[in-house]
């Protein structure tokens, strides 16, 4: 999603009353988005985090320990870098959960070098 999008559904979300003010074309855009989240949220919920859907890109989100096994790492290292706001989660009831993305963001900071700081969804 983009920056502006972002700030524009944020700003919708803090005052619902300016809806109607939103050009057409940008409410279109806007729900555009939501539709491809709303999805990946969705499979998330299902539990395809884990057996990931049919096709090349794998699960859209993981677990902790499988995380830990993707990176190399022991568990609690990874539940560490969670809570110091390095790798990015979501609770989903209550486990915590990593998105496709943000570990392919964290895996390619780090090899890049660059500050990781991603925070808590």
């Amino acid at each position: 999603m983009s920056a502006v999008a972002h700030d524009m559904l944020v700003r919708l979300l803090e005052h619902p009353d300016t809806v109607p003010n939103v050009a057409p074309h940008e409410a279109l855009g806007l729900l555009l988005q939501l539709s491809v989240l709303q999805t990946r949220l969705a499979l998330c919920a299902a539990g395809a985090m884990t057996a990931g859907p049919t096709g090349a890109d794998g699960p859209t989100c993981y677990d902790i320990p499988e995380v830990a096994e993707r990176l190399k790492l022991d568990v609690s290292h990874v539940y560490k870098l969670a809570k110091r706001g390095e790798l990015a989660t979501f609770k989903q009831g209550r486990a915590v959960r990593v998105r496709r993305e943000d570990l392919e963001r964290f895996i390619h900071q780090r090899i890049n070098g660059g500050a990781v700081t991603a925070g808590k969804r």
